[in-house]
């Protein structure tokens, strides 16, 4: 390891690992993989058993937490909560990217800021805590990211898909498919903030805001299902 990089990061993560192979492995791209042969092997597996224990956790969590809500919105929060770019989130938190071993074509290509690539990193170290601590230590870690996106997800009801609903009854009824418009942006780079309408032809259904245009659109199509009500 050219650096201090594992050490860095059990700090930061907060846990100590017995074995420093199987932290080292989770971090390893790939790419890196690819371009040293003497590299224990990739974070790939990682991935595929850390994806099943953040879906796991997440079950659990919105079962005991949550007994009010319905099977149909704990699959939606679900899906939510472990969805690519939630995952990135978490990991954006942590600076994973800081501390990710990339070949070199895709470090060049910026890697190490793909959405993807850091909601992978993050499966792929769910896991190795898992194994190397078991599912106590895997729960510190990542149940903290999961709580706060359940309860961020119900309190603004962006896991819901207003915007189905919303075209599944303006079709049975008019057989005109919603248009959505994003009326205006405001605030800072870092903190921007869109506002959005949906149209069925000419007529404005409803107008909405949000942190991101998908969201503004959401809250539009909320908007216009409170009227039709």
């Amino acid at each position: 390891m050219p650096d201090n990089r594992l050490e860095r990061l059990e700090n930061r993560i907060g846990y100590d690992f017995k074995s420093n192979g199987l932290l080292q492995r989770a971090i390893t791209h790939s790419s890196y993989a690819r371009e040293h042969h003497n590299c224990p092997g990739d974070n790939e597996r990682l991935e595929f058993l850390g994806d099943s224990i953040l879906g796991f956790l997440t079950c659990d969590i919105l079962y005991r937490d949550y007994p009010n809500l319905a099977e149909g919105d704990m699959a939606k929060l679900k899906s939510f909560v472990v969805s690519e770019p939630a995952l990135a989130s978490y990991a954006m938190e942590l600076n994973l990217g800081d501390y990710v071993l990339l070949g070199r074509s895709e470090l060049s290509a910026g890697g190490a800021d793909r959405p993807a690539l850091l909601a992978d990193m993050f499966e792929a170290l769910t896991a190795a805590v898992y194994i190397d601590g078991g599912l106590e230590a895997a729960t510190e870690l990542v149940c903290p990211f999961i709580r706060q996106r359940i309860a961020t997800a119900i309190e603004s009801g962006e896991y819901r898909d207003y915007k189905t609903v919303l075209q599944e009854i303006v079709q049975e009824s008019s057989r005109i498919t919603p248009t959505y418009t994003i009326l205006s942006e405001y605030g800072p780079e870092h903190d921007k903030s869109f506002v959005a309408a949906v149209y069925a032809g000419e007529d404005l259904l409803g107008a909405g805001k949000g942190k991101s245009k998908k969201a503004a659109e959401q809250d539009a199509a909320r908007q216009a299902l409170e009227k039709l009500g």
